[in-house]
C-alpha cells in the first residue's frame, strides 16, 4: 500500500470505466484546487507523475484502506465512511488503485 494511491468512487465515472476498456494509464497531479473543470488548465502547472490504474475487488484490502482513509480523513469520515463501505459492498462504488 505504500507509495499507492487508492481512490472510491461511483462505478459510472469515467475513470472507473476507462479501466474496463483497457485505459490504465494515468497521469496524477498533486495539488488542490478543487474541481479540475473549473481551474482554468491551472492543474497543468502542477506537479504530477504517471501512473498505472487498476481495480481492487479484494474485500480484505477494501478493509485496510477505508482503515487509512478513517484515520487520515476523520471529519470528513463521519458522512463518507458508511456511503464508502455500503457502496463497495453493493458495487455502486469502486476502489481504484494508481501504482507508480
Amino acid at each position: 500500500m505504500e507509495g499507492d494511491v487508492y481512490v472510491v468512487t461511483e462505478a459510472s465515472t469515467w475513470r472507473a470505466r476507462a479501466i474496463g476498456k483497457g485505459l490504465e494509464g494515468a497521469r496524477i497531479w498533486l495539488g488542490d484546487l478543487g474541481n479540475w473543470r473549473r481551474t482554468g488548465g491551472r492543474y497543468r502547472n502542477l506537479p504530477s507523475y504517471t501512473a498505472q490504474a487498476s481495480r481492487v475487488d479484494d474485500a480484505e484490502r477494501h478493509a485496510v484502506v477505508l482503515e487509512s482513509f478513517a484515520g487520515k480523513y476523520v471529519r470528513e469520515w463521519r458522512s463518507w465512511g458508511s456511503r464508502f463501505r455500503k457502496g463497495l459492498a453493493d458495487g455502486s462504488r469502486v476502489m481504484l488503485r494508481y501504482t507508480n
